[in-house]
């Protein structure tokens, strides 16, 4: 299972995590991960929304339906 929970983070902290997590995802060649961010006030989303244009070979990012974590949730595929 290819997931990263950056819920109670700073914004500083869940970037650079995400980008080494990002990093190893594409070396490992994952088609898929999931990261929880959490909903709060949406910094945690932005932060991870804005890394993620970064990223040339991910093709698609979405939120998980309402059920599973709606927005509080960041689905990529690569």
């Amino acid at each position: 299972n290819h997931k990263i929970d950056l819920r109670g983070m700073t914004k500083k902290e869940a970037d650079e995590i995400l980008q080494e997590f990002l990093d190893k995802a594409l070396v490992a060649n994952v088609s898929s991960l999931r990261i929880i961010h959490g909903k709060g006030d949406g910094v945690l989303r932005k932060t991870v929304s804005a890394k993620l244009k970064e990223y040339p070979d991910i093709r698609l990012w979405e939120h998980e339906p309402d059920e599973a974590g709606g927005d509080g949730v960041t689905i990529i595929h690569f």
